[in-house]
């Protein structure tokens, strides 16, 4: 199915008619799927939000140590106003990512 956002995920239409569920089988109250279905949705919101703050961590990590190790005009990147200034600008996103992400106790 075409999507707008997340790709790494399959998506499907599934439909059931006149489908017998147990009891003991039915999540929630009868007629509630609906509320079910937004709190695992909530959840995975948050977790997905958690996941790419660690990509983010470590695209950071690579780009300073790929900077750190890359040599350009007799110097490492890393000693470049410019490189300095992009993974700045990388940590304080990535920071603000896990801040974002990050539960406090109340």
């Amino acid at each position: 199915m075409p999507k707008l956002g997340v790709r790494g995920t399959a998506t499907a239409k599934l439909a059931f008619q006149n489908m017998f569920v147990p009891s003991e089988n039915i999540l929630g109250p009868p007629g509630k799927g609906l509320k079910v279905a937004l709190t695992v949705l909530d959840f995975g919101r948050t977790t997905f939000g958690a996941c790419c703050t660690g990509a983010a961590k470590t695209c950071l990590r690579l780009a300073t140590e790929y900077a750190r190790s890359r040599r350009q005009f007799g110097r490492s990147l890393a000693e470049f106003e410019l490189v300095q200034k992009k993974l700045a600008r990388m940590a304080a996103w990535t920071y603000a990512m896990e801040a974002m992400t990050t539960s406090r106790p109340d």
